[in-house]
């Protein structure tokens, strides 16, 4: 499951294409309606749903079906936020039961574009095989 912003949806997509099927979510309630099933993996952007991402978290955590699969956030877009809150997203999301951060628009920068979504699809990857769904 992908939760992002109608803006940052279509980064993540380029970043999950050809690897996995998401399910794209812009608002709470379509989160629901997905976790009505079971999921894989949810990545979620830190502005989703007017950055409702811990909301998110929260409700996932809460499932009963999904509370064990991976929970990643990610930051898809450049914008304002100094490194100390970053930081400070980074480890509330991992306090509230989150597997991992990325600063995906960082990677981008750092590695290029292609180089990015192979260590974001990497790190999806060995949090599937570390939180094995069963049906």
């Amino acid at each position: 499951m992908l939760a992002a912003t109608p803006e940052s949806a279509p980064v993540a997509m380029r970043a999950l294409q050809g690897h996995y099927e998401a399910h794209i979510c812009t608002s709470l309630a379509m989160a629901q309606e997905i976790l009505a099933e079971r999921v894989d993996a949810i990545l979620c952007g830190i502005y989703f749903a007017e950055s409702k991402m811990f909301d998110l978290l929260h409700l996932v955590k809460a499932n009963e079906q999904n509370k064990s699969a991976p929970f990643l956030c990610v930051k898809t877009t450049d914008g304002i936020l100094s490194p100390v809150l970053l930081q400070s997203i980074e480890l509330a999301s991992k306090t509230l039961g989150a597997d991992g951060f990325v600063d995906l628009s960082q990677w981008r920068k750092t590695f290029g574009d292609e180089a990015a979504y192979e260590r974001l699809q990497q790190m999806i990857d060995r949090l599937i095989d570390r939180h094995p769904c069963t049906e």
